[in-house]
Formats: C-alpha cells, sequence, structure tokens
C-alpha cells in the first residue's frame, strides 16, 4: 500500500514542487523512480526525458543501473561514474543535453561537476524532468561536514527551476527509509518549491 501510495503521489506531484517519499528498506522506492523514467509525465514533446538520480555511492548507483536493466529500462549507459570510457561518458552527456537519456545514475558531486552543463542544457530545454535524491536523510547527515555537495546540490537543482520553463520545472523526489525530524526540516530548506511566477 505504502508504494501504491507513493507512485500515485510521484505522478500527482505538480511541475516544480517536492514530494518527500519514506517507505522501508525493501519496499520498493527505486520502483517509483523506475515508473517516473519509463511512463513520464506527458510532455509535448515526445520524450521521455531524463530523470537524475542522485545516489550517495558508485556502487548503489551500479546497483540501480542492474535493476533498471533487468526491467529493459533504457540501453545505453545510466550510471555516472568518473573512471568510465570517455566514449561512453560523451555520450551520456550527449543524451542528457538532448532529452534522450532516461534515467541517470550519479553522485551529487558529479552532478554539480562534470554533468552539470548539460543538466543545465536540458533544464532549460525542459528535457530535465525528475530529480531524484536517493538516501536522502543523508543531505542531513553528510552534507553538513562530509560531503558538502549533498547540500550544494539544493542550489543547482534552484537554479534548474530557474532556468527550465514554467510548465517544463523539474519535480523533485527525495526518497528515504530514514527521517527525523531534523533531517525533515533540512529537507523542506534546502529543496523548497519552485516560487510561483
Amino acid at each position: 500500500r505504502g508504494q501504491r501510495s507513493a507512485v500515485r503521489a510521484a505522478f500527482s506531484t505538480p511541475p516544480g514542487a517536492t514530494l518527500l517519499i519514506c517507505l522501508p528498506t525493501g519496499d520498493g522506492k527505486s520502483y517509483v523512480f523506475q515508473l517516473v523514467a519509463s511512463i513520464g509525465y506527458g510532455a509535448n514533446d515526445g520524450l521521455l526525458g531524463v530523470t537524475l538520480v542522485v545516489t550517495p555511492t558508485v556502487a548503489l548507483a551500479m546497483d540501480h543501473q542492474r535493476a533498471a536493466k533487468e526491467l529493459r529500462i533504457g540501453e545505453h549507459r545510466l550510471a555516472y561514474e568518473g573512471g568510465m570510457p570517455a566514449e561512453d561518458r560523451k555520450g551520456m552527456i550527449g543524451r542528457i543535453r538532448d532529452g534522450t537519456q532516461g534515467l541517470c545514475f550519479a553522485s551529487p558531486e558529479a552532478t554539480c561537476g562534470p554533468l552539470r552543463p548539460a543538466l543545465m542544457a536540458a533544464a532549460a530545454a525542459g528535457f530535465l524532468r525528475t530529480i531524484v535524491m536517493d538516501e536522502a536523510h543523508l543531505v542531513d547527515a553528510w552534507g553538513a561536514n562530509f560531503r558538502a555537495s549533498f547540500q550544494v546540490f539544493s542550489g543547482l537543482r534552484a537554479e534548474f527551476l530557474k532556468t527550465a520553463p514554467a510548465p517544463s520545472r523539474p519535480r523533485t523526489l527525495l526518497l528515504s527509509a530514514t527521517l527525523t525530524v531534523a533531517t525533515v526540516e533540512t529537507l523542506q530548506t534546502l529543496f523548497q518549491e519552485a516560487p510561483a511566477d
């Protein structure tokens, strides 16, 4: 039931809005972004666009890629990692820019670094459809002292929202199985919805 409610809420989230999803480990949080990436939000350009999933580790990104491939989501590389071949990196960046990448798994450091120009271009063109922060509690737990990019990413997301055409502003899904009151307050502060026009 929780997974069904989460999927319904994700598809009901308006452009520019943020949804916090808390489900226990093993209850299928990944299924939410897999469905969003596979079905999309009904854009008029005929593309599913880019669903950016920010993951804390390369290992988790690779696990997500394997799971997506098993479901036959995407025929190309889905996980960005620093040591990937230059040709794969160039291909992924090109697909992000033109809205054909679909799922893209990357660390917050990669999204704020080498992937940033392509993601900005995708947002400006209305191709960046969904931003997913996997293990969102780490924004609070790691972002302050350990890996600043977890919190810096929220500023990049705000740029995406400002750059994107209003009807194509990316939705933000924050996924976690572990939330405290302090964590929720941090996420509310960093991932506010887009200001009204």
